[in-house]
């Protein structure tokens, strides 16, 4: 085995001798080479959101919704007042370098009526200066922003999943945010907020380190 202090993603080469009861040591083994593991640890971590919300166009635009405890995305091109699309944000300051992966999770609590299934778009944003106390459709992020991919909504009471992992790579503000949008004309479902009584549903990312 090896002895004393071992340093992490290091090269250690060991041979090994046997010695006998009388006392007479063998000649050495072949020398072999093992490497520690590295220092980073690829246990996931689970960061809750900082900030969340939906905004509302048309006749709502300037309406805040930061404290509600659901988001509502929904497209309706036809009529902005009834078009919302929601925000999310996370602080990422505790990694550095790149992770290895990152899984933006959000939980599904209600599905509109008018709806069976739809497709949900998450887009990630470089701006993290909106807050969720001020947030509405007129001063909302005017970028395009980057697409993570989309999931098809069809059932309440569980999360829907978007590997981030890239998006997640190339911030290094510190934080991440992401647009919701959907991409079904009238049809839409409400997700959690961090303010919804069920801590489980809470919108997560879930960082695993590089």
């Amino acid at each position: 085995m090896l002895q004393g202090d071992t340093q992490a993603s290091k090269t250690y080469t060991f041979a090994v001798k046997a010695k006998d009861a009388a006392g007479n040591v063998s000649a050495a083994s072949n020398a072999v080479s093992v490497t520690t593991s590295g220092g980073t640890s690829n246990t996931p971590i689970t960061l809750t959101a900082t900030a969340d919300s939906s905004v509302r166009g048309g006749t709502y635009a300037g309406d805040n919704y930061g404290s509600l405890t659901t988001m509502s995305v929904k497209l309706r091109a036809s009529n902005a007042s009834y078009d919302r699309k929601g925000y999310v944000k996370f602080n990422t300051s505790a990694f550095s370098g790149n992770v290895s992966s990152a899984i933006l999770k959000l939980y599904v609590t209600n599905i509109h009526s008018n709806t069976t299934s739809y497709t949900l778009e998450a887009k990630g944003i470089n701006d993290d200066v909106w807050t969720e106390a001020t947030i509405n459709a007129t001063n909302q992020p005017s970028e395009a922003g980057t697409s993570v991919g989309t999931v098809t909504v069809d059932q309440e009471g569980v999360y829907v999943s978007f590997d981030v992992t890239a998006f997640v790579n190339s911030q290094t503000d510190g934080a991440v945010s992401f647009r919701l949008a959907g991409l079904n004309e009238d049809l839409g479902a409400d997700y959690a907020t961090k303010e919804n009584a069920n801590a489980a549903a809470h919108p997560i990312l879930i960082v695993n380190g590089g």
